[in-house]
């Protein structure tokens, strides 16, 4: 697999053991495959997602630091992260009631409860609700609600691109608890 990362300034390659899923979705191309090393990659449009040898790195990073530092942290979005590992690591936190999945892509969410067991544990977690829609407008269902939000999205080309834009955190501004927290990458 070669990785066609747009922004990059050169290309990955990456050694295919198995491929485990490969499917055009409504929105994207999604192929999960195994790597000798690296284990099971995520790619989505020909960009790694995530790669299981170091995604908690990144989703640990991405969670930890907001919830410890937030007074109360009882409910969280998670925008984007159809793979389910940032609310792994949010539901670790013993304050958290609730945890919203904001994912646009519901063949996203399937084929990780499929193929990580991380995933499909959150995602069992009766605290868990996930929302397969646009987060440009389902995060416009929350007034003052929610104490984090999490934006674990993909690069910001085609759909996302608007979630990289000042209206999309003008909603999310709206969705928060005035001692709220944002994370984005």
């Amino acid at each position: 697999f070669v990785e066609n990362e747009p922004a990059a300034l050169y290309r990955a390659g990456y050694d295919m053991v198995e491929v485990l899923d490969r499917r055009r979705t409504q929105y994207q191309d999604l192929l999960l495959f195994r790597h000798p090393r690296a284990g099971k990659i995520l790619t989505l449009d020909g960009i790694v997602q995530l790669t299981e040898v170091d995604t908690h790195v990144y989703h640990e990073v991405m969670t930890h630091p907001a919830l410890v530092a937030h007074p109360n942290p009882r409910t969280i979005a998670v925008v984007g992260g159809g793979d389910a590992f940032i609310v792994a690591e949010a539901l670790k936190h013993d304050t958290v009631e609730k945890v919203y999945l904001l994912e646009l892509d519901d063949d996203v969410v399937e084929v990780c409860r499929k193929h990580y067991p991380e995933a499909a544990a959150a995602l069992a977690d009766p605290r868990v609700e996930v929302r397969c829609a646009d987060a440009f407008e389902t995060i416009s269902g929350f007034d003052g609600e929610l104490d984090v939000i999490l934006v674990d999205l993909t690069d910001p080309i085609g759909q996302a691109a608007r979630l990289f834009a000042d209206p999309f955190y003008e909603r999310c501004q709206r969705a928060l608890r005035p001692d709220g927290f944002l994370v984005a990458r």
